[in-house]
């Protein structure tokens, strides 16, 4: 019989951000999407897991909280 070699070892955390996103023309300077002064505020679960045994977390998915 085949273990689950990945029990115990998940982690989610809630990621609460409130940050700047916009995208610009590098040669010209000028915003090309998004806002340099509008702030987006957003949550995200963030899935960490690692195989059983000292290794090193691994982000495995990022998914949007409805």
């Amino acid at each position: 019989m085949l273990k689950n070699r990945w029990a115990n070892g998940c982690l989610v955390l809630l990621v609460y951000a409130n940050l700047l996103d916009y995208t610009i023309d590098e040669a010209t300077g000028t915003v090309l999407s998004g806002s340099k002064t509008e702030p987006v505020k957003f949550e995200e679960y963030w899935t960490f897991t690692r195989l059983v045994g000292n290794n090193p977390w691994q982000l495995s998915a990022i998914q949007q909280a409805e």
